[in-house]
């Protein structure tokens, strides 16, 4: 795996037909104000790491760009710094992963990490088990 504590273009899930899988039934987790949603992909898919992510902000939430886009920096951050325990419980397994940001109030990175940690925390005992 490349570096450790990256979060490259490689990572970002862009195929539109596995997003569209993600807004079906799928397993997820909540940890307000995030929702990750967790979508298992045949092994034969050729990706560099063992999953892709989508961050989604809902513009209903935030109605300024600016606003959005500062939460999904947030939440890109906190995953990026995370995400190492999730790849490792992950094994060869390829996943599709969506992370919906809920709620309309702004948060903090620190709350936002909090979050985000026992939100990982839920999925890798899910993984393992």
């Amino acid at each position: 795996m490349a570096g450790q504590y990256t979060f490259g273009k490689s990572e970002k899930l862009t195929e539109k037909k596995i997003i569209d899988g993600l807004f079906g039934p799928v397993t997820h987790f909540k940890q307000y104000p995030l929702r990750l949603n967790l979508l298992p992909i045949e092994e034969n898919i050729k990706w560099e790491y063992p999953a892709k992510v989508l961050i989604i902000v809902g513009k209903r939430s935030f109605k300024k760009a600016v606003d959005r886009n500062y939460q999904k920096r947030l939440i890109r951050e906190t995953f990026r710094i995370h995400k190492s325990e999730l790849y490792e419980a992950m094994g060869n397994s390829k996943y599709a992963i969506g992370i919906f940001r809920m709620g309309n109030t702004p948060l903090t990175y620190k709350e936002l990490n909090e979050a985000m940690q026992l939100l990982l925390e839920k999925t890798i005992k899910h993984l393992k088990a």
